[in-house]
């Protein structure tokens, strides 16, 4: 556009140097043409200077735009490192137990809400929000359940911290996974089984996890470093464990299949002689008591199995898991089978699953086991049966039936245990 106002000048220039010289003899006309001339140069002067403002203007409209970009970019680049998720659950209960003159019927509900921040390629941040209530005279959560009877006059219900880690994965060794602070559940278990460690366990420490496939072969080892409890006048109680497995990935029955062996230790100390972890009220959670004091140590063994296929298309687990407490005098083993069926995943599907176990009463730490299995804690047998069928994208209706036995133990009398659990699952 520059070049053609200049062009047009030129030519203007050129008719004026015509005229002017089609006029020598009038000075009069060479005069006005003089004038002429000088108009059209401020007016070609003006016009120039006003395109090269534009041109700055145009020119800083593209940095901004090119700032806002970078910006957008930055943002959306936070976002992306970003995760947040959550679940709801409605839970009614029916508890039917000898030890009680009345059924009970209670509804309660459990919320979690968490988030996972990516810092970097090696390093991430995880935290989580959940209801729980005080186990025993203690102000904390329950350590083993999250969830919130609805009762007390419509009050408002309390909300507790029950993880806050990170998660350091260098680049330099694929697998390997560091883990410091209230950790998310860090046990293998096979098909879920909680027979030593309740599904809703945040253990407090470290953790460093190492998974590796070779060929058809996938391997995992896990160490565990905890504190239970600190004391400031006396010894810290604490917990040292390893686990490590393989799984062997193969083709049966027209479709894929795996087996899964693994074998775990965890080693208890300072708990021998000391009150029962958390709750103090005199609580055993079943393991044996000596003047309101733990009577043995824990050093827990464990084996653990699975094996997977399907039978025309639908899923089949079988699994078995065996603990035992080396370090206690008798009434120091515990085991559970179990088999699941289908896989309740997208809509319309579901799923079932049944397990029998014998927990004796110091094969455990009773109060980190499975808190809904015959009240809580070992000294328990018995069976378990769950149904959940996918309602929708992210619901699930659920149904469990549990038929304990309890006071399994040497000179015990035996007492019958029901309960029934029908829940609503939602999670974002």
């Amino acid at each position: 556009m520059k070049k053609m106002i200049i062009l047009t000048c030129l030519g203007l220039l050129l008719i004026s140097g015509t005229a002017v010289a089609q006029a020598q003899g009038d000075s009069g006309e060479i005069e006005a043409l003089r004038k002429l001339v000088q108009e059209q140069n401020a007016r070609i002067s003006d016009l120039l200077s006003r395109i090269e403002a534009l041109e700055a203007k145009q020119g800083e409209q593209g940095e901004w735009i090119e700032t806002e970009k970078e910006s957008e970019k930055k943002e959306a680049e936070w976002t992306e490192r970003i995760v947040l998720k959550g679940d709801f659950r409605y839970r009614y209960e029916w508890i039917d137990d000898d030890r009680e003159k009345e059924d009970r019927n209670r509804n309660r509900i459990r919320a979690r809400v968490g988030l996972e921040a990516k810092l970097n390629d090696t390093t991430d941040l995880g935290f989580q929000l959940s209801t729980s209530e005080p186990n025993g005279r203690g102000a904390e959560g329950d350590p083993i359940s999250n969830n919130q009877t609805l009762t007390n006059s419509f009050s408002l219900k309390n909300i507790w911290l029950s993880q806050a880690y990170f998660d350091w994965h260098p680049a330099q060794a694929p697998g390997l996974h560091v883990l410091g602070g209230k950790v998310y559940y860090p046990f293998y278990a096979p098909g879920k089984s909680e027979l030593i460690w309740d599904a809703d366990l945040t253990p407090e420490g470290g953790v460093i996890k190492y998974a590796k496939s070779f060929d058809s072969v996938d391997a995992f080892g896990n160490l565990y470093g905890f504190w239970v409890l600190e004391r400031s006048q006396d010894a810290d109680s604490g917990l040292f464990g390893a686990q490590g497995g393989a799984k062997l990935n193969f083709e049966a029955f027209g479709d894929k299949a795996y087996v899964l062996g693994g074998l775990g230790y965890f080693d208890f100390g300072n708990v021998e002689g000391e009150r029962p972890f958390f709750d103090n009220t005199g609580k055993s959670f079943g393991n044996t008591l000596v003047g309101n004091v733990l009577a043995e140590d824990f050093d827990e063994l464990e084996l653990f199995g699975e094996f997977g296929f399907k039978a025309k298309e639908i899923p089949l687990l079988l699994f078995a898991h065996y603990v035992t407490n080396v370090a206690a005098n008798g009434e120091d083993d515990g085991w559970l089978v179990g088999l699941g069926v289908g896989k309740a995943k997208e809509p319309g599907d579901w799923e079932a699953k049944y397990t029998y176990r014998v927990l004796q009463r110091d094969a455990v730490l009773g109060g980190f086991t499975n808190s809904d299995f015959g009240r809580g804690g070992t000294d328990a047998k018995g069976h378990e049966i769950g149904i959940a069928y996918q309602l929708a994208k992210n619901w699930q209706v659920v149904a469990k039936y549990f038929n304990n036995e309890t006071g399994i133990g040497i000179g015990e009398d035996e007492e019958d245990y029901e309960k029934v659990q029908l829940d609503l699952n939602f999670k974002f």
